[in-house]
């Protein structure tokens, strides 16, 4: 579930499953065909699942993937969409593993209803067998002590929520991203996301 997908990328051709990716989202609303990738957040983060290998490799190279478009082209949605885009993957794309990269937050107390419904969403495809994968979220948020604020879909439901670890000066690979959201209460595990936007010595995630 992202801003679409690229499938004549040198790297992702062959790799989608033409017949289940679809446009939910703000742009184009009314073309489900248009799953179009025209931001790149959405190509990023196919290509670190599922690659050709030729420019960069995917840590699972033999996966399917389902372009949801549930982010538009400006990169921005609605969660309307993406619990849309979460039911539909679960329900007519058949998926295995639903991946967002993608969140928001917001006042806990003022919420409680549309934290409900996306709860609502989530544990629906964790009861369908669906692992749900979540970005942590990147406003280097410490979700222990957050008090009236709540980070979704990472606190919502049965996710697996991730952040972001990543090196200085090419040392020390499982330092902590300076913007990831961290906290023992929600994170899952941290993996590598890169600490480029942390200052002088940080480093991207990029093709060698």
């Amino acid at each position: 579930l992202d801003t679409g997908g690229s499938p004549d990328h040198v790297d992702l051709v062959g790799k989608y499953d033409l017949s289940k990716c679809i446009n939910l989202s703000l742009s184009n609303p009314l073309d489900p065909t248009d799953w179009q990738d025209r931001h790149f957040h959405g190509t990023h983060v196919a290509g670190t699942v599922s690659t050709n290998n030729i420019g960069v490799a995917g840590v699972a190279p033999d996966v399917t993937l389902v372009a949801v478009k549930v982010l538009g082209d400006q990169g921005f949605g609605s969660f309307e969409d993406v619990m849309r885009g979460i039911i539909y993957a679960t329900d007519e794309a058949d998926c295995d593993i639903i991946n967002m990269s993608l969140g928001g937050f917001g006042p806990r107390q003022a919420s409680g209803r549309f934290i409900a419904m996306v709860i609502r969403a989530m544990n629906y495809a964790h009861s369908q067998g669906v692992l749900v994968i979540c970005s942590a979220g990147n406003n280097a948020m410490d979700m222990d002590h957050n008090n009236n604020t709540v980070v979704l879909p990472a606190e919502a439901g049965a996710g697996m929520v991730i952040s972001a670890t990543g090196p200085l000066n090419q040392q020390n690979f499982d330092t902590f991203a300076c913007f990831s959201n961290y906290g023992n209460s929600a994170i899952s595990v941290a993996a590598p996301g890169g600490n480029g936007v942390c200052g002088p010595g940080g480093d991207y995630i990029t093709p060698l």
